[in-house]
């Protein structure tokens, strides 16, 4: 029968197992087994869920728990020359081989928050220039809404401008408004086949 069987979920002992002992709750003859039996179906409940079926085992008094839960040194045994006999020490609970609780549900993980590093990027700007070269490459990228080049404003200061081979250069458009040429120094300088048309 479906009571005989050992209450502890998942269990699959039962009366009529070889050599595993099972016991019925303790009956509950005064205040101590009493007790004992309300501890002992207490740590049952914890591991299983008081259906319709279990609550009606517990009231038919059909409870019962085999000797795989309980300690061996809560286990007494008797010897006799035709049989061996076994039963639960007074106050041994069934705390061994438990199971998880049958009616516990998987609480779901939170994610932890996501963190979001700001990154600032800094750019250096020079407002000198390598060398001549290296001037009229950005000066390229100074228009105006005419179409223009810009070059007034610009700031010469620390130019080297030894070596430089100005022959060939095309100052068509550039625009020299505004600018300083406060201590340049032109010493030496071949200006031979500039083209200065246009400046202003």
């Amino acid at each position: 029968m479906p009571g005989d069987n050992c209450a502890v979920f998942g269990c699959g002992s039962c009366r009529r197992t070889k050599g595993i002992g099972i016991w019925k709750l303790p009956f509950p003859r005064n205040d101590e087994y009493k007790k004992w039996r309300l501890e002992w179906l207490n740590e049952i409940k914890k591991t299983r869920e008081v259906d319709s079926d279990f609550q009606k085992q517990i009231d038919g008094d059909r409870v019962y728990t085999c000797e795989k839960h309980f300690a061996p040194e809560d286990i007494e045994i008797f010897q006799t020359a035709k049989m061996t006999k076994k039963k639960p020490m007074f106050g041994a609970l069934p705390v061994r081989n438990m199971p998880k609780r049958s009616h516990e549900t998987d609480k779901t993980t939170r994610r932890p928050p996501k963190v979001v590093v700001t990154v600032e990027e800094t750019t250096s700007c020079s407002r000198y220039y390598k060398n001549f070269r290296d001037l009229c490459k950005r000066v390229k990228s100074l228009k105006t809404l005419t179409g223009h080049m810009v070059c007034g404003g610009l700031d010469w200061t620390g130019l080297d401008w030894t070596g430089l081979d100005w022959t060939g250069l095309d100052w068509t458009g550039l625009d020299w408004t505004g600018l300083d040429w406060t201590g340049l120094d032109w010493t030496g300088r071949d200006w031979t086949g500039l083209d200065w048309t246009g400046l202003d």
